[in-house]
């Protein structure tokens, strides 16, 4: 169960997997798509038509807090003017950016929202294409999304009881986006992305997973039966626990959906994109309708944001 904290036989999450297959890439239902040269190039896009259509574009510089229907105060004290803000940070961040402009209901409400991750990445320089004992043609596997699991028990027994900061190695999913590319480089190959879910309680009073100095030494892990030589073309590893995600990218509880996906905090109930704090939209994959990089929520946002100036002007 991508980005969940349950297991596959845990109510609910059949609609985990429901809404991993409901997109459609081209045409082709149940089909994801890969970002040439990594997801940060739909960033880079996103600011090349702002850009384009006249916005300034500024990085490098971390926001103090959110001053709502005044703008945005910067760290060096600095005040961004603007009526309207629309914050892609998650719902927890932003609250905590609007300070005291927050409403009692409004901040209960996002402080009972589960943010814990259960996920550990490892993107692996390797030497060249790890070879599966179980596979047909020699390439098949390389372009396919690998998933190797020693049961369909693993993960709830793994996610009950788990000892701190200790990474599960029933579940492994593997993917090698060097395979996928259009066009290849010769040579060696790019990475290879491994997602392992991790229980872990941190100083008693904060559920993030995180991996411990064991978890970080390269070793094949649940993967080995089908990758036999996986240890040996590994040349180097980045591995990444959810403290790592939050303290890079400011994800709190370094959840990649900004939240479980499970029933009762999806779809409609998700978040709203308006806040009650005033001129304050949420864009993210927090709000309504759902995880993924689907873009909708930020269509959500801006619809929201011009419906709200088309009304204002009215009044």
């Amino acid at each position: 169960m991508i980005g969940t904290y349950a297991g596959p036989r845990d109510p609910g999450t059949a609609l985990v997997h429901a809404m991993h297959a409901m997109g459609t890439i081209e045409g082709v239902g149940g089909a994801w798509g890969y970002v040439e040269g990594g997801m940060g190039r739909i960033s880079v896009a996103l600011a090349d038509a702002a850009r384009a259509a006249g916005a300034l574009v500024v990085t490098g510089v971390e926001v103090g807090a959110v001053v709502p229907g005044e703008g945005v105060r910067l760290e060096g004290g600095e005040l961004v003017r603007a009526a309207t803000v629309v914050s892609n940070a998650d719902p927890k961040r932003t609250v905590a950016l609007c300070g005291d402009d927050v409403p009692d209901h409004y901040r209960r409400r996002v402080q009972e929202w589960r943010t814990d991750s259960p996920v550990v990445k490892v993107n692996c320089g390797l030497t060249h294409l790890p070879r599966f004992t179980a596979a047909g043609p020699a390439d098949r596997p390389h372009r396919a999304m690998v998933t190797v699991s020693t049961g369909v028990d693993a993960t709830p027994g793994g996610l009950q009881g788990q000892p701190a900061g200790r990474a599960l190695t029933g579940v492994v999913r593997a993917l090698l986006p060097h395979c996928i590319r259009r066009q290849r480089r010769p040579g060696r190959a790019s990475h290879h992305e491994r997602v392992r879910p991790v229980r872990t309680r941190l100083s008693g009073h904060r559920r993030l997973g995180q991996p411990s100095p064991r978890d970080r030494r390269p070793r094949a892990g649940g993967g080995e039966p089908l990758r036999t030589d996986v240890a040996d073309v590994v040349e180097h590893r980045q591995v990444l626990g959810p403290l790592d995600v939050e303290a890079r990218v400011g994800l709190t509880g370094g959840h990649i959906f900004q939240g479980e996906c499970l029933p009762d905090q999806m779809w409609d109930r998700r978040l709203a994109t308006r806040t009650p704090m005033p001129g304050v939209y949420l864009c993210g994959a927090a709000t309504h309708p759902g995880g993924g990089v689907s873009a909708i929520n930020g269509r959500n946002a801006a619809m929201a944001v011009l419906a709200d100036r088309r009304r204002r002007g009215k009044d």
